[in-house]
């Protein structure tokens, strides 16, 4: 019988994330702004998010978002 794992579990075994976002937001903000940076899930997202990237301005960069622990844990309750 195999286990099955809750949402949340599978979540922490995913420790690594692909995802893309705007090459000025990479450059400038990454880190560094108070309310964030978006992050998305394919190049076509980035387009429809990011005026500049859709101009072809701005650039558009693949990222890697790793999890390196929680800090605070999660307070939800389970569905």
């Amino acid at each position: 019988m195999s286990e099955v794992k809750s949402y949340y579990d599978a979540l922490e075994e995913r420790r690594r994330v692909r995802c893309f976002m705007d090459g000025i937001d990479w450059q400038h903000h990454l880190g560094e702004d108070l309310t964030g940076t978006r992050l998305y899930p394919d190049v076509e997202h980035v387009k429809i998010g990011e005026k500049c990237a859709a101009s072809g301005q701005c650039g558009i960069v693949e990222v890697e978002v790793r999890l390196i622990r929680w800090v605070e844990p999660q307070k939800l309750e389970p569905r």
